[in-house]
């Protein structure tokens, strides 16, 4: 039985300038398992489990960016909740 554990941190901006937008941290922790089971000479059958967004945990949105309402420009006021996602496989190797 093999496990791996992937940790993603911070948000990706692609192709965008330097401090173009700033935002707080997104942490995000996936795990994944797998059993391999061989049946016969060559043929194996293998059962894997992957869960995504660990850590149940509330992370705040990026501030709002709208200048033209002093009053919310730079406030977070929204959470973002990615709830765990689980996802089950089965493969037949020969």
């Amino acid at each position: 039985m093999t496990a791996s554990i992937r940790c993603q941190v911070g948000t990706i901006f692609r192709s965008l300038g330097r401090n173009v937008r700033r935002g707080p941290d997104q942490p995000n922790v996936d795990i994944a398992m797998d059993k391999t089971t061989l049946l016969t000479d060559g043929v194996k059958l293998v059962f894997r489990r992957d869960i995504f967004h660990v850590l149940i945990r509330p992370t705040f949105a990026n501030p709002s960016n709208d200048v033209l309402t002093p009053s919310t420009f730079g406030v977070m006021s929204a959470l973002t909740v990615n709830s765990p996602i689980m996802q089950y496989g089965l493969n037949l190797e020969f």
